[in-house]
């Protein structure tokens, strides 16, 4: 928000980020891919959570600092909770394990095939898409 009130191009930050974050998946496929091959029996059953620390200048653009390996999902502030809640919820949706608040239980979402065209794929579902067909 506080950028969008600067009326800066968060679209184009966003999409740059995206660009850095699947750069960097792509150049450790190899290294995950032969992981997984050597110690999980099927690599269907097997995911990771990274998180990417991305420093952003003053041109807008990104700049990876690290990538971390299960990161941790303990929360300090509400922000925190909230922002890792969502991320948890994606997570296991993503997975195949659909998440649901036992008190409040949301409108299920309106079911998308399991395959979809590239063309109807943003560049960084595509590449994830890409990388678990491998």
């Amino acid at each position: 928000r506080h950028l969008k009130s600067l009326n800066l191009d968060t679209a184009l930050l966003m999409q740059r980020i995206e660009e850095v974050v699947i750069k960097s998946l792509l150049a450790t496929a190899p290294s995950i891919i032969a992981a997984c091959k050597l110690f999980v029996p099927s690599i269907v059953n097997c995911f990771e959570l990274y998180g990417f620390d991305i420093l952003i200048d003053s041109e807008l653009k990104p700049w990876l600092l690290e990538v971390n390996l299960s990161p941790s999902l303990g929360c300090d502030s509400p922000l925190d909770t909230r922002i890792k809640s969502a991320l948890l919820v994606d997570l296991l949706t993503l997975v195949g394990l659909p998440a649901v608040d036992p008190v409040v239980r949301p409108q299920p979402r309106p079911h998308r095939p399991a395959t979809a065209d590239r063309r109807d794929l943003t560049t960084s579902h595509w590449a994830v898409n890409q990388l678990t067909e491998l």
